[in-house]
């Protein structure tokens, strides 16, 4: 995810997943709205597959389909780590290992036990 300041406004840009962008006031002004709307974007896809074994390879393509821009995003990186930006500040920085940034996630299944019928005490009170 990348913010940028741009137009008087702050803006969040998504990356893995890419094509995704929304604005707001402040950062995390932007960030609750891009959170937003990707979870609007998996509501629609989960709203699309008849079971949730369909569901999985749907969101894998969702966070792999701009290939560019996280070819983009990575080339970024390099730069910034090698110092090859042209801002002098920013040079002058200090320097981390690079890490892997590739997203990954994992599919967890739970299943549903049911609880025991509980009676609320205005129940109780009835049944006595």
């Amino acid at each position: 995810m990348l913010v940028t300041f741009e137009d008087d406004e702050w803006w969040c840009h998504g990356v893995e997943p890419g094509g995704m962008t929304e604005a707001g006031a402040t950062p995390l002004d932007a960030f609750a709205n891009f959170k937003q709307v990707y979870c609007d974007v998996l509501t629609d896809l989960s709203k699309g597959c008849m079971a949730f074994g369909d569901f999985v390879p749907e969101v894998r393509k969702l966070f792999h389909q701009d290939t560019a821009e996280a070819a983009r995003w990575m080339a970024a990186c390099e730069s910034f780590r090698s110092a090859e930006v042209a801002d002098d500040d920013v040079r002058r920085l200090p320097r981390m290992q690079a890490r892997d940034s590739r997203v990954s996630f994992d599919v967890v299944t739970f299943e549903l036990v049911e609880s025991p019928e509980v009676a609320l005490p205005e129940e109780t009170s009835q049944a006595a």
